[in-house]
């Protein structure tokens, strides 16, 4: 599967509020209003015992499984942790990692189940010029149920104890229980170092 999430500028005629913006340590956090469209691409089987992929097909014209509004918190990756700090070959695991373990803890902080909200995340179009790594936390019911709104209002709590969490996970270099977390868990590889390196650098530890 594919979800594809974009920002919906404000208009006050069709009832999308203006984006609210603000800063955590030293990163710029947003919730406002996106646009979600999940599509099936085709399908996996996988061995069940060793998780190996042992067939697969791509559908020639992929299924669109919904297409909705709803309400998001965003924030980009801090350019220390993109450029300088994580190798290029493990940006992409260690950005899904680190959405996992968001979304698998808003939990925590929003009273809510965990599939009442997803994560999706967007990586660098060198043809837009656009060189951002950025996270996307978004309500999964239609035009949102407030559990974005939550999360803005206290994600700083919330990266504090997702880096706990990596921190204290007993495994080696990522498991389900951490940076696997989810139902797309295992596309964030083995990345639990760099992952932890994400979560350092969104709590600005490098500069305490």
């Amino acid at each position: 599967e594919r979800t594809d999430v974009s920002v919906v500028p404000p208009d006050p005629s069709e009832g999308v509020e203006d984006i609210q913006s603000k800063t955590a340590k030293s990163v710029r956090v947003h919730l406002g209003c996106v646009h979600v469209l999940e599509k099936m691409l085709g399908f996996q089987r996988t061995d069940y015992y060793s998780g190996k992929v042992v067939h697969e097909e791509l559908w020639r014209t992929p299924v669109v499984a919904a297409e909705y509004r709803t309400r998001a918190v965003w924030f980009d990756l801090p350019d220390e942790v993109v450029h300088r700090r994580v190798a290029q070959d493990a940006l992409r695991e260690m950005t899904i990692g680190v959405a996992n373990v968001c979304a698998g803890l808003i939990g925590s902080i929003a009273m809510c189940d965990t599939r009442d909200v997803a994560p999706a995340v967007v990586f660098p179009n060198l043809v837009d010029g656009d060189t951002n790594v950025r996270v996307y936390l978004y309500d999964t019911t239609p035009n949102g149920i407030g559990i974005s709104e939550k999360v803005f209002a206290r994600v700083e709590d919330l990266w504090e104890k997702a880096l706990a969490l990596v921190e204290a996970c007993q495994c080696e270099s990522g498991c389900p229980s951490c940076i696997q977390a989810g139902r797309r868990g295992r596309e964030a590889g083995f990345r639990k170092k760099e992952t932890k390196i994400a979560f350092e650098g969104l709590l600005g530890r490098w500069m305490a």
